[in-house]
């Protein structure tokens, strides 16, 4: 369970960080051009976990956007380096930080600096 507050709208999305999951054919269907390129050279659990680490700041984003899982995932685009997200469509961009709370890997998604988050 994540509890997060702002003044401002915010989005907070996590997933267990041992998730097993198809990870290149999740990549290949809903990320961007973007984030494929950054996952090219990564195989095995390196790309399991760099997949992981932008699904959640996707998710996030797509939460502070209140927008649709199925409508507007392919449209967020958020490499793993990068502390923000945009759409592709509406060329809206997010503040996202992302932090590992083992077992967990979080993502909140906000617009300017993004404060304390509280996990129980």
């Amino acid at each position: 369970m994540a509890m997060a507050w702002s003044i401002q709208p915010i989005g907070v999305d996590l997933e267990r960080l041992d998730r097993c999951f198809p990870a290149a054919a999740l990549a290949a269907r809903f990320f961007t051009p973007d984030d494929c390129h950054e996952l090219q050279p990564l195989q095995g659990e390196r790309l399991r976990l760099a997949v992981l680490s932008q699904w959640v700041a996707k998710e996030a984003s797509i939460k502070w956007q209140r927008g649709s899982l199925a409508k507007d995932l392919g449209q967020w685009g958020c490499t793993a380096k990068s502390g923000v997200a945009r759409h592709s469509g509406s060329k809206q961009a997010v503040s996202i930080c992302r932090f590992s709370l083992d077992p967990w890997l979080v993502a909140v998604a906000g617009g300017g600096q993004i404060g304390p988050v509280c996990l129980r």
